[in-house]
């Protein structure tokens, strides 16, 4: 039972400064086999020995929470100290273990204490040394840019509070009882070794809606979704940007919308999103199409003509510059407001209605307004 003790106390300690390092990093796997000597009543001093297992990254990057990690322990308990236990009538071990470890590297040097519980274990009924298993959860810890470089998680000694019980459920002779273990000499109790390092890419994907304004009382719905990758050195952003199909409804004669126009729009993305965050703002550039697709001409709501399907489009890229508004910021974990003004290039190739939408469609001054939000 000490030895299961032992085992998550170890596992908790490595858990726990695991937890500093962790972040959603890929694991490896991470094996540490310690031998002890703990001081009993009755039987003195004995080993004990503690396999430790895990899953553990090789590196981390600072800022990010580690979340949880399993530790599973297996620890052998000796015949002699099987032989004390018996001897006072012990039928099950309970009880809990303070383990001590530590952290050290670039900027971080802490001890550690972890109060660990474990399941009640049952004294085998024939004499020889048992093996007790054990598993844990660490708390979520995070390091930060100060901590950049090989960090060596330790695994320290222990101190056991036991209580054995009959069959009964009752104490035994020996009562409740504190044992110390330390940690035999000429081990290298260094558990793992993971490397902070500072993440050059951060991608990034966010969902936007809003609404373009054209000629100054024309609504263009926006929706999309917004997929770049942030680098840490010069904060450029790169990326694609999507926009779902959106419908635009105009009106030509406003007197009880006599006349109107509307399509299906489709905005499609030419060349390469770019970008830069920087002190709470934002800044993205988007060159885009426009294409008006099943545009119809109505009165009262009754179509009257009809444009070339799929073949109204904008004569020329629509260039899109977005910032951060005055007075809002922009955060790439919580999003923000992105505006900005555009011009509605000449549209081409709208059969009939071609003059018509270029009329009320093409020009400068006009705006655009998105909010973007992350996407979980």
């Amino acid at each position: 039972m000490p030895l299961s003790f032992i085992c998550r106390s170890l596992a908790g300690v490595l858990s726990t400064v695991l937890v500093l390092s962790a972040g959603h990093a890929t694991a490896v796997p991470v094996n540490a086999s310690l031998d002890y000597r703990c001081v009993f009543p009755l039987i003195e001093e004995q080993p004990l020995s503690v396999e430790i297992t895990s899953d553990m990254p090789a590196t981390i990057p600072p800022g990010q929470s580690t979340g949880a990690f399993d530790i599973d322990a297996t620890a052998q308990v000796s015949a002699e100290a099987w032989n004390g236990l018996s001897f006072v009538g012990t039928h099950e071990l309970v009880g809990e273990v303070v383990a001590q470890s530590s952290i050290s590297g670039p900027g971080v040097d802490l001890p550690l204490t972890l109060p660990m519980v474990i399941a009640d274990r049952v004294l085998p009924e024939n004499m020889g040394s048992f093996t007790v298993d054990a598993s844990g959860q660490t708390p979520p810890l995070t390091f930060t840019a100060n901590n950049l470089g090989k960090v060596d998680i330790r695994v320290g000694n222990l101190l056991m509070f036991l209580q054995p019980e009959d069959v009964n459920g009752n104490p035994t002779g020996l009562g409740h009882f504190e044992s110390e273990c330390t940690l035999a000499p000429g081990q290298d109790n260094r558990l793992h070794t993971l490397t902070v390092v500072e993440e050059t890419q951060t991608d990034l994907i966010f969902s936007f809606n809003g609404e373009g304004l054209i000629k100054d009382d024309i609504v263009l719905p926006l929706s999309g979704q917004l997929e770049t990758t942030l680098e840490a050195d010069s904060m450029e952003l790169t990326g694609d940007m999507q926009f779902d199909p959106s419908r635009l409804d105009v009106s030509i004669i406003r007197f009880f919308k006599t006349l109107t126009m509307d399509a299906a729009v489709h905005i499609d993305t030419v060349g390469a999103l770019n970008g830069h965050v920087s002190n709470g703002n934002m800044n993205l550039q988007q060159s885009v199409n426009l294409d008006l697709d099943n545009l119809q001409l109505r009165v009262f709501g009754f179509p009257i003509t009809l444009g070339k399907n799929n073949q109204c489009v904008s004569e020329q890229p629509i260039e899109l510059d977005l910032t951060t508004p005055d007075g809002e910021s922009f955060d790439p974990q919580t999003g923000g407001r992105l505006a900005g003004e555009f011009t509605l290039p000449d549209f081409t190739d709208c059969g009939v209605m071609t003059d018509l939408v270029n009329l009320f469609l093409s020009g400068a001054d006009n705006t655009l307004s998105i909010m973007l939000n992350p996407e979980s």
